[in-house]
Order: structure tokens, then C-alpha cells, then sequence
């Protein structure tokens, strides 16, 4: 596999998934919800990590909103220069955010920086074992491996159209252990 290869078919996922945007039912969100509550089993007193959606990712805040309802603590990653682990920083929806890279946002500098216990995924495609394509920048890989022996549990969120027949890998790329769309859940690895 070369890297034009993952870089042809990331451009195309991206596409597809830019393309279908107007075709999303604006119940997804709360869909995705009702799927990750009703599989994915956080335990308590759990730090889970989100994200700010961007670039026609699903919409993971009504998820984020009814996790802190049920009294769990959040955040947000943020890239740090220079490193390609991801740094998080407490948060919680009626917290105040910042521009940050990528277009994205992030709990203000100074917000508490914290280790997850879950981390909740964008992907632009994934397939049945647990394989992510991202946007190619090794964060989420890096992060997942520098957590691998803390028993972090990493769940992958999309639209149930992003599934693809194979994601291709390479050696670095991190297996997550659960894909949760609007339709259903996947448990790729039992813990």
C-alpha cells in the first residue's frame, strides 16, 4: 500500500461524506446517542473525551451533553505543537471554547489538562474490524498508542455510510474498539 493509496481513498471519503451532507436526518445526532448509550458501558466516574465536529463529521454533542447529564467528566483534544499525541482539556457543554487548528474548537488555555479514559473517534471511513481512516495527521494513532496500557477504550463515531469493505493499514494504525453510527454498534474488540 502506498500513501497515495490512503491518500486517494481518504479524498474520496471525504467527498462521499461532504456530499451526503444534505441528505442527513437532523435526528443522526440523537440516533447515535440512543446507540452508544444503549451498547458502549463507560464506567463510572469515567473521563470521556469528544470532539468539536467539523468538516460534516456526525455531530457528537447531544452524545456529549447526555454523558455530562449522567455526571461524567469530559474533554476535548488539543493539538500541541510539536507533538503528535494529543493533549485533552476538561470540559463541559456550557464551557467556553476557542478557535483552534483545523477549524476546529477547544476548551480555553488553562482549562485543566486531563487522561481519558474513553475517547470518542471521528473517522472518515471504517470497516467490521476496527479500522479507522482519519485525516492523516497519526494524532488519534499516536494518542491511542501512548494509551494502549492504560485500558483506554476507544470508540469510533460516523454515519453509517462511511463504512467501506477494508480500510487499508499500515503497521502504526491503532484498531478502535467500537464503531458507533446512527444505526447501530459495532464491538470490533473485546476487551
Amino acid at each position: 500500500m502506498t500513501d497515495d493509496t490512503k491518500s486517494n481513498l481518504r479524498r474520496e471519503c471525504r467527498a462521499h461524506r461532504a456530499a451526503r451532507q444534505g441528505a442527513r436526518s437532523e435526528a443522526d445526532p440523537e440516533r447515535l446517542a440512543h446507540f452508544f448509550l444503549g451498547h458502549v458501558s463507560p464506567r463510572p466516574n469515567s473521563r470521556i473525551a469528544g470532539y468539536w465536529p467539523i468538516d460534516a463529521e456526525i455531530d457528537v454533542l447531544p452524545l456529549l451533553g447526555r454523558l455530562s447529564r449522567l455526571g461524567y467528566d469530559l474533554c476535548l483534544p488539543v493539538v500541541v505543537d510539536g507533538r503528535r499525541t494529543l493533549s485533552f482539556r476538561s470540559w463541559q457543554p456550557s464551557d467556553p471554547l476557542e478557535a483552534a487548528a483545523f477549524g476546529t474548537c477547544v476548551p480555553l488555555e488553562g482549562s485543566p489538562e486531563v487522561v481519558p479514559q474513553m475517547l470518542i473517534i471521528p473517522v472518515i471511513a471504517f470497516d467490521n474490524r476496527g479500522r479507522r481512516l482519519g485525516y492523516g495527521g497519526g494524532y488519534y494513532d499516536c494518542t491511542l498508542s501512548a494509551l494502549a496500557s492504560t485500558g483506554s477504550v476507544s470508540v469510533g463515531v460516523a454515519f453509517e455510510d462511511q463504512h467501506i469493505e477494508k480500510v487499508p493499514t499500515e503497521p502504526h494504525d491503532m484498531v478502535l474498539d467500537w464503531i458507533i453510527t446512527e444505526e447501530r454498534a459495532r464491538r470490533t474488540c473485546p476487551s
